[in-house]
C-alpha cells in the first residue's frame, strides 16, 4: 500500500469519515475560492448573518482550502462555507497549534441541502454557554498505529506507539449549523514531551477558542 493511500486513509480515520457527507444526507455542491476573505465576500449577499470563526492562526500556514456551499434546491443561493486542512498537513506547518487536521464549516439550516433533505436534527450531548452541542472525542486504534499492522517502513507514515485523537463539535446559532472537527497525531517522540491526555487537553482548549469566536453574543 503506497504512502498516498495511507495518507488518504489517515485523513478518513481522523475525520471520523468523509469531510462533507452527513449521515442520511447527500453532498451539497460547493466551489473553491482563494481565501477566507473571498469566502466572506461571496457569502455577504446571501448569508449576511453567518458567523466566521477566528482561524487566523491557521490561515497563516497557507495550507487551508476554502470552499463555498451552494444550495442544491437553487444553486444561485450560496448557503455556507467549508474550510479545511489536507490530511495531516497542519502537523508540519509553522503554526502555533496542537492540531494535525482541522475542519470548520457553517451552513444555513434553511438552505442546508434541498426541500427533501433538510438539515438533520442536532441531537445534542452537552451544553456550552447555554448553547446545545453535539460534542464527541475519539482515539483511533486503527492499523497504521497498531501492533497488528502487517509491516514497517515509510508507507506506514507513523511509527508504532503513535496515538491519534479527534474532537468533533456541532451546534446551531441563529439559523446556521456550525461544525468543528480536529485531529491530533502524537508520535512516540511527541509523547516523551507531553502525555496523550495533556495533548488532548490542549486540543480541547484550542477547539473551545474557535467555538468562543462563533458564540460572540
Amino acid at each position: 500500500m503506497g504512502k498516498k493511500t495511507i495518507r488518504l486513509f489517515l485523513a478518513a480515520v481522523l475525520l471520523f469519515g468523509s469531510l462533507l457527507v452527513l449521515p442520511g444526507c447527500q453532498v451539497a455542491p460547493l466551489y473553491k475560492v482563494d481565501s477566507y476573505e473571498q469566502v466572506k465576500q461571496d457569502l455577504a449577499e446571501h448569508q449576511p448573518e453567518i458567523i466566521y470563526p477566528d482561524i487566523s492562526r491557521y490561515e497563516q500556514s497557507g495550507i487551508l482550502t476554502y470552499k463555498v456551499f451552494l444550495y442544491q434546491g437553487d444553486r444561485k443561493i450560496k448557503s455556507g462555507y467549508h474550510i479545511y486542512s489536507q490530511n495531516d498537513d497542519l502537523r508540519g506547518a509553522d503554526v502555533d497549534s496542537v492540531f494535525s487536521v482541522l475542519t470548520v464549516e457553517a451552513k444555513s439550516i434553511e438552505y442546508y441541502y434541498d426541500e427533501l433533505n433538510p438539515c438533520p436534527p442536532l441531537e445534542p450531548s452537552s451544553t456550552y454557554r447555554a448553547v446545545p452541542m453535539k460534542y464527541s472525542e475519539e482515539e483511533s486504534t486503527d492499523w497504521y498505529i497498531s501492533e497488528n499492522r502487517f509491516g514497517e517502513g515509510e508507507s506506514y507514515l507513523y511509527p508504532l506507539g503513535t496515538r491519534a485523537g479527534g474532537i468533533e463539535c456541532r451546534f446551531d446559532v441563529d439559523g446556521y449549523r456550525y461544525w468543528i472537527l480536529v485531529g491530533v497525531i502524537m508520535t512516540p517522540d511527541d509523547l516523551k514531551v507531553r502525555s496523550y491526555e495533556a495533548w488532548m487537553d490542549a486540543a480541547r482548549e484550542e477547539v473551545y477558542l474557535i467555538i468562543d469566536s462563533v458564540l460572540v453574543f
